[in-house]
């Protein structure tokens, strides 16, 4: 019994539910006829007599039990294809014609009410997170119920309800449908090949997006020494953090620590033999201990290792003079900038 419910529920395709009795019906019909047990399900077999009469001791009749045989045969391929909701109201029954008009009461009789409520249902039906596939089998399901109630929904109704359902990345293919010369001559068939390629092409593009978005994501800046092991960090011009022609974008910089919290960046005169300060007496602008600058201070670049890079405008090149200050005509790249007054 178990193994012929199995293969029932594998032949038929279809689990009844709410909203696709008419489907399930025409399945199932064709499984029992096989198999020559519609006339169980239908009742057009009654049941004989379940004992024999007039016979001392009372005696099972054979006849009886092949009927029952066959008969809960019929019943568990029923309880095999159908929802576990439906499946609730079939289980006090005991044979097959019985959980058949059951079924048919509750899903196949289409009250006025029922006939409300299934066209409110299809006219806002809504595609959602629902795989293509999905939504146009309960789009067609809801409009073939229609129909065998005598309401049937026109193919171009049909299809404009489908059209409205859809989310808006399918805009461009909505506009198309709508306003294409051979729309009179689509069909639902012709839309549901046409959704699902759009389908497809989406989610490719989504997979090339999100690609792309992980790559810009991962991308880091690490800031590159040259020649004497000096960083590319010279003075305020933000233009000198530069790696291959792109600067830092999205990063708070804070001049004034640059500038040891605020204090100026000190000159130092030369020495009487024309030489500058000894190393030690140096005091660093950035962390303001002494033996070394800012510019060749180690721990610079990590603050900025995690920035995302952009391409800038300025295309030029500069040279890596080693002055903490520079001079220019264009300051529209200067996060701090003063008036030169001097003379020259």
């Amino acid at each position: 019994m178990a193994s012929s419910a199995a293969a029932a529920s594998s032949l038929v395709s279809i689990k009844l539910n709410k909203d696709n009795y008419l489907l399930w019906r025409g399945q199932i019909q064709t499984l029992m006829r096989s198999q020559g047990l519609m006339k169980y399900v239908d009742g057009s077999l009654s049941a004989p007599s379940q004992y024999i009469e007039a016979s001392n001791p009372v005696q099972e009749n054979p006849a009886y039990e092949s009927w029952h045989r066959s008969d809960q045969l019929a019943l568990s391929w029923i309880m095999a294809t159908v929802s576990e909701q439906v499946l609730g109201q079939i289980l006090h029954v005991e044979t097959a014609h019985e959980a058949w008009v059951e079924l048919e009461r509750s899903y196949g009789t289409h009250t006025p009410l029922r006939i409300m409520m299934l066209k409110k249902e299809l006219n806002f039906i809504k595609k959602d997170g629902s795989d293509m596939v999905s939504y146009l089998d309960h789009v067609k399901s809801l409009a073939n119920t229609l129909a065998t109630a005598g309401h049937p929904i026109s193919t171009p109704d049909l299809i404009q309800i489908t059209l409205n359902g859809l989310p808006e990345e399918y805009e461009s293919l909505v506009t198309f449908v709508t306003t294409s010369a051979t729309i009179e001559k689509l069909t639902f068939n012709g839309l549901y090949d046409l959704l699902l390629n759009q389908e497809k092409g989406i989610q490719i593009l989504q997979s090339k997006r999100s690609i792309s978005s992980t790559s810009n994501n991962t991308q880091v800046a690490f800031m590159t020494y040259r020649g004497r092991g000096r960083s590319t960090y010279r003075g305020r011009r933000v233009g000198r953090f530069q790696n291959q022609g792109r600067s830092i974008q999205n990063y708070p910089l804070n001049a004034d620590r640059f500038q040891n919290q605020g204090r100026p960046i000190p000159n130092y005169p030369p020495n009487a033999d024309g030489q500058s300060k000894t190393k030690s007496s140096v005091e660093c602008q950035y962390c303001g201990k002494k033996g070394h600058t800012a510019r060749n201070y180690w721990d610079i670049p990590k603050a900025f290792s995690a920035m995302t890079l952009e391409e800038v405008k300025d295309e030029a090149w500069y040279p890596d003079t080693g002055a903490t200050n520079h001079v220019t005509m264009n300051d529209s790249q200067m996060t701090e900038k003063q008036v030169y007054q001097g003379g020259e």
